[in-house]
Order: structure tokens, then C-alpha cells, then sequence
């Protein structure tokens, strides 16, 4: 987290993790990390993973 050039790689992992059949992702600890990145405003998939994560771990 300390780096942010790494943080778009770091959206990418996790969005990787949430969408493979052996991801294992705890959503509230994802969306906390996403609530950290620095992300360019352009960044796509954003907004959908969040909602997911929120929707995933509210049910």
C-alpha cells in the first residue's frame, strides 16, 4: 500500500481472485483494501467489483 504504482496491480489481483474459480476472497477485507487504492479515474471494473464485493458480503 505504501507503493502507489503498485496499486493497480493490486486492483487487478483482487479482481482476479474475486472473479477465479480458486480465488478466495474475504469481502470485507477486499473492499477495505479497495477503499485504499489510488486509482486513476479511468480505471474500468471499479464500480462492478465493488458493488459485487458489497452485495457478496451483505448477503
Amino acid at each position: 500500500m505504501r507503493l502507489p504504482a503498485l496499486h493497480s496491480a493490486l486492483f487487478r489481483g483482487l479482481r482476479a481472485s474475486f472473479h477465479d474459480f480458486y480465488g478466495d476472497l474475504e469481502p470485507p477485507a477486499a473492499v477495505a483494501l479497495l477503499d485504499e487504492l489510488d486509482l486513476p479515474m479511468n480505471t474500468p471494473h471499479v464500480a462492478e467489483l465493488r458493488h459485487a464485493l458489497e452485495g457478496w458480503k451483505a448477503g
